[in-house]
């Protein structure tokens, strides 16, 4: 398996990842948030400095984050 960040420029996987038009919250397998984009200011009760690194239920309580890891299935458009 190549590594990503070898294959794609660093400003270009910021660009990607940081897109205004989507609210992207990447979190690890044990649900430990390791990126938030910038579009999520102000939509959490804690900046996205506080955020990475927290678990993703600290951060948003009522996530089904938890049950998609555990099931491995993603739950497309859902919100609660």
């Amino acid at each position: 398996m190549s590594d990503i960040s070898k294959e794609i420029p660093a400003d270009l996987l910021s660009t990607l990842l940081d897109n205004p038009y989507e609210c992207l919250i990447l979190v690890d397998a044990d649900g430990i948030i390791r990126f938030m984009s910038s579009a999520n200011e102000g939509i959490y009760p804690v900046s996205l400095a506080e955020a990475v690194g927290r678990h993703i239920t600290e951060v948003s309580p009522h996530t089904h984050m938890p049950r998609v890891l555990k099931s491995g299935k993603a739950e497309i458009g859902k919100s609660t």
